[in-house]
Parts: C-alpha cells; structure tokens; sequence
C-alpha cells in the first residue's frame, strides 16, 4: 500500500462517530450490598479517582433509572425485586439493560478484576472507548476488546467473502481491492479508537494520521505480513489461511498501535513477527467466537443485556 492509497482511504473514514462517543464521560452504576462493600469494589475496579464516573447503589439507597447509565454491575447476584424493576422499566424504553453480575465468592484477584473488566466492555461495546479514556483502570480491557472484536469482525469478513488474489497455502495475501480496503479501513478505525482512549486530541486530526502512518506502513503490508504469518502457521489451520492472516495481522496491528501510544516506541520486523506469532495463540483460542459462537466468559460472571454494537 503507497502514501496515495493511505490518504484515499482516510478521506472515505468518517471518525465523527467515534469522536463524539468518546467525549461523552461514562456513567456506572455499581450495585452492592452495603457502602463499604460498594467502596471496595468501586477502588478495585475502577481505581479510586473513579468516583465522578461510578455510582453506588445499596439496599438503603433511594430510586435509580437504570436508563441513566451505560452498565450496571452488581456484586453479586442483582436481587430479584430490583432486577424485575429494571428490566421492566428498560423493556418499556425499548432498551436492554446492560447488567454485569460479579461472582463475589472470589478474591478479587487482579486476574478476576480483569475479566470482569473485559466482559463490562463486552456487555457495552459502543462505550468501550469512552469507558478507557476516561477510567484507567479500564483502559487495558477496553483497548484488549478493540483490538480482538476488530480482529475478529475482519476475520469474520475474510471467511464470508472472496479473495481472489489469494496465493495458495502460503497466502501471499490480499490484493489492492474491494476485501483489502474493508480490512484495512477496520483497522484504521480500531487505531483512531486506540488514540482516542489514549487521551489524544481528537480534532487534531493531522495529528493522529501521521502517528498511524509508520504503524500502517508496517503492519498493514498484507504480502510481508502473510509471509510472516504463512512461516508460522501451523499446517492444521493452512485450510483457511486468508482468515488467519486477517485475524492476526489485524491482532498484530492494534498491539503495536498499542504499544506505541503507550510507550512511544515503535516496531521493528522481528518485533513484528513475534506479535504474529501471539496473534497465531490468540486466534487458535478464540476460532469459537470468529465462528460465530458465543462462548461463556472463563470465570462464572453472569451478563445480561448483551450490546448488539
């Protein structure tokens, strides 16, 4: 991909809605048996500078509007008063209720934290950014669930369409088409989601399209990644290799953006070619969920009110 196909494809991209969803402070609702179980939690999760953005909510406490806010995350099982209250009154707005159940037997683990931080995001996809940008706490599961839905929504576009230009086996990869710019538009826009978590001036646009220039240069080559890709893969997943390359080159692409808005730095080939090779674990793992399938989270955290975003 040249400079002049870059530029062609940034003008196409629309960010205003991202942009305008990331300005927008999120508002949590987190629901407890008693103020200093609510406490707790709040400062385990989501850090104790999250106060403006976490509300508590107790037995004692008066009348809340679910609708007033982006998740709901019980400790423990939501009680059944409430919970028939809220989803009636959400039903009634021609809404879902967004409701995360923490299983509060366990320690709260930073393993444990992080999962039900990943599933929060996973049950409000559309605030995802704003939640990271906003909440530091939240920013490593936030940019996690980016990167691996863009991941898997490329991979899942890969499989229902036809690539022509495929090479066979080796997969020396997509062709300057209409499939390649669905790709690579995707990741573009999983960028520009990473920026604006990461505290970037979203007007300056000049900006952050000469930040993603140097990452797209070196990941978004779709023939050096598939070779990269093809000397790793193993031969059980050869079968579908336009699927993997798009699962893991995008994987590899939001890492490194990840990366370099976390810590300036940027990826040289052989770096390149271990993130492939972590991209290669990651979508052997989640081949379920590229397939369509939902899976249960790893730890017994009941969800409801999946986001369709």
């Amino acid at each position: 991909m040249n400079l002049r196909d870059f530029v062609g494809i940034i003008r196409e991209l629309s960010f205003s809605e991202i942009r305008h969803e990331a300005m927008i402070p999120p508002r949590v609702l987190l629901v407890a048996t008693s103020w200093e179980q609510a406490d707790a939690w709040r400062s385990d999760l989501f850090g104790r500078d999250a106060a403006t953005f976490v509300d508590l909510v107790t037995p004692e406490s008066g009348e809340v509007n679910p609708l007033a806010f982006d998740v709901i995350v019980s400790i423990g099982e939501l009680d059944r008063e409430r919970s028939r209250s809220w989803v009636d009154l959400c039903r009634r707005a021609g809404e879902e209720i967004r409701l995360v159940e923490v299983d509060d037997r366990k320690p709260a683990s930073h393993e444990h934290l992080e999962r039900v931080r990943r599933w929060i995001c996973d049950v409000c996809r559309d605030r995802t950014v704003s939640l990271g940008r906003y909440i530091d706490e939240m920013r490593h599961a936030a940019t996690s669930e980016i990167v691996a839905d863009t991941s898997r929504v490329n991979a899942q576009f890969a499989a229902i369409s036809n690539v022509p230009a495929m090479i066979p086996v080796v997969g020396s990869v997509f062709a300057a088409g209409a499939d390649f710019l669905v790709l690579t538009k995707n990741q573009l826009m999983m960028m520009y989601r990473l920026a604006a978590i990461y505290d970037r001036d979203l007007d300056d646009r000049f900006r952050i399209y000469t930040e993603l220039a140097p990452v797209v240069g070196a990941g978004l080559l779709w023939r050096t990644a598939a070779r990269q890709i093809a000397a790793v893969l193993p031969f059980a997943l050869g079968a579908i290799p336009k699927v993997a390359i798009a699962y893991t080159g995008t994987y590899a692409v939001g890492q490194a953006a990840r990366l370099y808005y976390e810590h300036g730095c940027q990826l040289n080939a052989e770096e390149f070619g271990e993130l492939y090779r972590e991209a290669i674990s990651v979508f052997e793992s989640a081949r379920g969920r590229i397939a369509g399938v939902t899976e249960p989270p790893p730890e017994p955290i009941a969800a409801e009110g999946r986001s369709s975003a």
